[in-house]
């Protein structure tokens, strides 16, 4: 099973700058990427709406990793293990629409399992009073709320655990941020008053809170995920706010467990992230060669996708006996194309600046590109 026919590489959408792997994996993204890419660059250009903010990381390094998400896709196999996968090497910022829509994917599964677990689901809604400061003053103020409220008895008597995740809007008139809670808790009976009385004492100027039984875990799941998975939020921003918006939530964790379900946050270790995986090529010269009608390069193409096809249903071609293993043939035939097209040089990007995006971990995702509804058909195995 080979997919369908990719179509040529000139009527593959993208951006300036995009090689054939960005503009399959960001397909049907291009446009909001671009829309991006060109405010974080005009707002670098005009310094004096930047001098006012403490930004970490600077518009030009966000658009940066944009535009590079994808760039160094690469071919990657494990001869321990004998699989092979496809890194798409993203750049994970949370403005990107891509790495976005993935997190999204990984984070809804892992919600959806922990639902499933809890006894007596609620969902909790907790909001402080909009203040004219900056949004990371803001944020700290509801953590510091959120941390002594889990401390509270009354509070430890109605919930065992759950989960929370930050959202972060903005008020239209007076452009003041609002972060709040939404939490998907397992315990007992919460009366609304009470929930709301202990807010105010821990908040001084907020009793707005909301609770609920979860009838639905798995809609639940899908409304407490669509909040760390958003990427260019909150709507209705300007450039600058964005960019504060970016600065603010900069290496902050938007979801997190706690009480009994403390730590299960944590993704389960994939496979493909322990060490002894080697990079074999990059995509895009492989596409690139593929798509001028070059038959060795699209065999390796077909045969790539036949063989995380067998790894993901695990099923194993026959082969003769004595005959190497079909993914290490593969994984041969790979190796040999690339040296010979580069004179011997390894798959690595070449060097410069930023060359693997922050957090790149090799993975062979099991959806296809084109069986994800976001995706039409274009290419090979999302990583």
């Amino acid at each position: 099973m080979s997919g369908p026919p990719r179509p040529p590489r000139d009527t593959l959408p993208g951006i300036p700058g995009d090689n054939s792997a960005q503009r399959r994996i960001h397909f049907g993204r291009h446009s909001e990427r671009l829309r991006l890419i060109t405010a974080l660059r005009d707002l670098t250009a005009r310094a004096t709406h930047i001098a006012t903010l403490d930004l970490q990381p600077s518009p030009d390094r966000l658009a940066s990793k944009l535009e590079s998400c994808g760039r160094y896709a690469s071919i990657i196999w494990s001869p321990g293990e004998e699989r092979i996968a496809v890194s798409t090497a993203l750049c994970k910022s949370r403005l990107c629409p891509t790495c976005s829509g993935k997190r999204s994917r990984r984070l809804l599964a892992q919600i959806g399992d922990i639902a499933a677990q809890m006894d007596s689901p609620r969902l909790i809604t907790l909001t402080i009073r909009s203040r004219c400061e900056s949004l990371l003053a803001s944020i700290d103020r509801l953590k510091a709320a959120w941390v002594k409220l889990r401390r509270k008895q009354v509070w430890q008597q109605h919930v065992r655990g759950g989960v929370a995740v930050i959202e972060v809007t903005i008020n239209s008139q007076t452009r003041e941020w609002h972060p709040h809670l939404h939490c998907l808790v397992d315990g007992l009976y919460f009366p609304h008053k009470s929930l709301s009385k202990l807010w105010l004492d821990i908040t001084k100027d907020s009793d707005i809170v909301d609770i609920r039984a979860a009838h639905s875990r798995e809609a639940v799941s899908r409304y407490i995920c669509k909040y760390v998975s958003k990427s260019n939020t909150p709507a209705g921003v300007t450039t600058p706010e964005l960019m504060e918006w970016a600065s603010a939530l900069n290496h902050l964790r938007l979801f997190s467990t706690f009480g009994t379900l403390h730590g299960r946050e944590r993704l389960p270790d994939h496979p493909d992230c322990h060490p002894g995986w080697e990079r074999l090529a990059l995509l895009a010269p492989l596409y690139d060669i593929a798509d001028q009608g070059d038959a060795e390069a699209q065999a390796l193409l077909r045969d790539l996708g036949d063989a995380l096809s067998n790894q993901l249903s695990d099923r194993r071609p026959q082969n003769p006996p004595d005959a190497p293993p079909p993914v290490c043939a593969l994984a041969g035939r790979i190796r040999a194309w690339w040296e010979r097209r580069t004179g011997g040089n390894s798959g690595d990007p070449p060097p410069g600046p930023d060359p693997h995006p922050a957090g790149h971990r090799p993975s062979d995702r099991s959806e296809r590109l084109w069986q994800e509804p976001d995706h039409p058909p274009v290419g090979l195995p999302d990583a």
